[in-house]
């Protein structure tokens, strides 16, 4: 139900908001080239201003400060890594991260980013941000992410992972679920990593079931992908999709 009758026009699409800690103020991510993170006064229900980001798309943020909001930017090079004074609302500092960004979430005082090889399936890295954008991070060796696009076909056919990524806020811990594969477990304060096997195999019945089914007849990627969420009580909920594509006569 709309509160009172104030409006904001938003211009082209937006994406990837995040709120100031005491929640009086809105970053929203404009669909804009070169990429602007929008600013808006959600109490007097008025845009403040914008901050240019340059080429790319700003694929995740965090206002992890009063004053300092961090931004992650997809760019053809790869992922850049923004760190933004808000009450100036200007950029002070841009670092590389590289890869893609799989899937990402949050803590009270970090940023934290799945990332994937790019243009190739591997080992995928788990970052960590803080409110000054210093990163750290880890590879994770026995989960892999990535899409590996197939360069000999001329209709975009490849193949691909996407693990999904669950935050356990209290304990301060990332679960990375992938499929077939342990899920592995990384305490963020250290970024200490540890796997788990799932103990419940797919049973006869679903490995038939899995092979009688058809294939979806789209062109695309083939692979596996998976999102996941913390339930709490060591609970982790798990969900995706396997896609197979194939060209037929």
């Amino acid at each position: 139900r709309p509160v009172g009758t104030e409006r904001i026009a938003l211009g082209r699409a937006t994406s990837s908001p995040s709120f100031s800690p005491d929640e009086s103020q809105l970053a929203l991510a404009t669909a804009e080239d070169p990429a602007r993170l929008r600013l808006i006064d959600v109490v007097r229900m008025r845009a403040v201003g914008d901050v240019e980001l340059g080429r790319g798309s700003i694929e995740a943020t965090a206002w992890l400060a009063p004053g300092r909001l961090v931004a992650a930017i997809e760019t053809p090079d790869g992922v850049v890594l923004a760190t933004i004074d808000i009450a100036e609302r200007r950029v002070l500092s841009r670092r590389p991260l590289g890869g893609q960004i799989a899937d990402l979430g949050r803590l009270r005082d970090r940023l934290v980013l799945l990332l994937s090889p790019r243009g190739a399936i591997g080992p995928a890295r788990l970052a960590t941000i803080d409110a000054e954008g210093s990163v750290e991070a880890v590879t994770l060796e026995r989960t892999y992410a990535g899409i590996e696009l197939d360069e000999s076909s001329q209709e975009g056919l490849g193949k691909g992972r996407g693990p999904g990524l669950a935050i356990d806020q209290a304990l301060r811990r990332a679960y990375v679920v992938g499929a077939g594969e342990a899920v592995a477990e990384v305490e963020l304060d250290g970024l200490r990593v540890g796997y788990h096997e799932l103990a419940r195999p797919v049973s006869l019945l679903g490995r038939l079931r899995n092979w009688l089914e058809p294939k979806a007849q789209a062109k695309g990627v083939s692979g596996p992908f998976r999102h996941a969420r913390w339930l709490g009580n060591g609970l982790v909920a798990v969900s995706g999709y396997d896609d197979q594509t194939y060209i037929d006569a």
